[in-house]
């Protein structure tokens, strides 16, 4: 940590820093005081309904809201920004993560390097609802520390059925079918008499970790900032999964098309993965540990490369000096993902791919750029 981290935590926790270790490491739910005022108020002016309903308008990307359907099933769908906003007023609850760095995101990052999270990717996100609003029993894939800006609610919190969960689930939803397909048992939900309740007023903090059931009812209008602490992105099954991946390109087998029309019945699917699989159990031997790893700020040595298959394009942003660049990766393994970035920067990485010019011109010890860029897939280790 930094004397900025322990300037933020102070504010944050003050006497209470020990106990949030303590009940990290426990795995348990606790709830906390922001320890001071003033951090309390700054919070509160500069995560007010207004700022962030501009900066969901401002966006590009979209935006979860929650609601129930007419059968009162838990739902949860991704659209505009200007639809979140209008579905909000007729009291869907928005997820939204803040995309503009402020005093919550120095707050996350600080408490990420308290707990050894990961610091580099934790960021905070919003939760704007309505009175009345109900989020479902779930539990999230990732830690989380929430802080009570606006309004009351109460926090319904059962333990943990299972560790590590690869993702988020809801009771009764399809995430049930998912976690079978990974071939890990469905979970049930907690009795009553193994839940807690929690009720967080303006001030209250509340920390909620990774796979423990929880059900939250807003008893007035409610802004909450959640501090995510472990993002889902970074985990060993992604990590091993890339490295396969880049085995099986190398294979003419893998890299054809899979679908009905390809496979004529279940004995040819199963003898064409066969065949996929001695080859690559040949190459296993080329896999190492290190070849799994995105750049880390503990290894400064690698050299970068474009990945040949990335295609960039850029975007003026409306009302803003900003450019939306995409990276688009075309051929076997498709994926699309895009950056907000000031305009010189985008402008120069977008010519820079397609140039293939060296990484390292143009983007001189800005780690935090390369990594972006690695996570995009626009670029490779050498």
């Amino acid at each position: 940590m930094n004397d900025g981290d322990s300037e933020a935590l102070e504010a944050l926790l003050g006497d209470q820093v020990g106990d949030l270790i303590a009940s990290h490491l426990a795995r348990t739910p606790r709830q906390f005081s922001v320890a001071s005022g003033d951090l309390l108020l700054i919070l509160q002016q500069e995560l007010t309904f207004d700022i962030i309903r501009d900066q969901i308008l401002n966006s590009s990307k979209e935006v979860f809201v929650f609601f129930r359907d007419r059968g009162g099933v838990a739902k949860q769908i991704k659209v505009s920004g200007k639809a979140a906003i209008d579905l909000h007023a007729s009291g869907y609850t928005i997820y939204f993560v803040l995309e503009r760095e402020c005093t919550a995101s120095k707050l996350c990052q600080a408490v990420a390097r308290l707990l050894d999270e990961d610091a580099d990717h934790a960021w905070p996100a919003v939760f704007l609802s309505k009175r009345g609003a109900i989020t479902a029993m779930h539990f999230d894939a990732g830690d989380g520390l929430t802080i009570q800006l606006e309004g009351r609610k109460v926090w319904t919190i059962g333990p943990s059925p299972l560790s590590n969960p690869p993702d988020n689930f809801t009771a009764g939803e399809p995430w049930k079918g998912q976690l079978a397909s990974l071939q890990l048992e469905p979970p049930t939900a907690a009795e009553r008499s193994a839940l807690r309740d929690f009720e967080l007023a303006p001030g209250d903090a509340l920390l909620a970790t990774a796979g423990a059931w929880h059900q939250v009812e807003c008893m007035e209008d409610s802004i909450s900032v959640d501090l995510n602490l472990r993002p889902t992105s970074s985990r060993w099954t992604d990590a091993l999964a890339q490295g396969f991946r880049r085995l099986l390109t190398r294979i003419p087998a893998a890299r054809t098309h899979w679908g009905f029309g390809n496979i004529r019945s279940e004995e040819d699917a199963a003898r064409i993965g066969e065949e996929i699989l001695e080859e690559l159990r040949r190459d296993l031997h080329s896999l190492s540990g290190k070849a799994l790893l995105l750049p880390t700020p503990y290894d400064r040595a690698l050299e970068y490369i474009w990945n040949p298959l990335a295609v960039p394009s850029i975007r003026k942003l409306p009302d803003s000096d900003e450019v939306e660049l995409s990276i688009e990766i075309v051929g076997f393994y498709s994926a699309t993902g895009t950056l907000t970035l000031p305009y010189a920067d985008a402008i120069a990485i977008g010519s820079a791919a397609k140039s293939r010019e060296p990484v390292r011109t143009f983007i001189p010890d800005n780690e935090r750029l390369v990594e972006a860029l690695c996570a995009l897939q626009a670029i490779i280790t050498k």
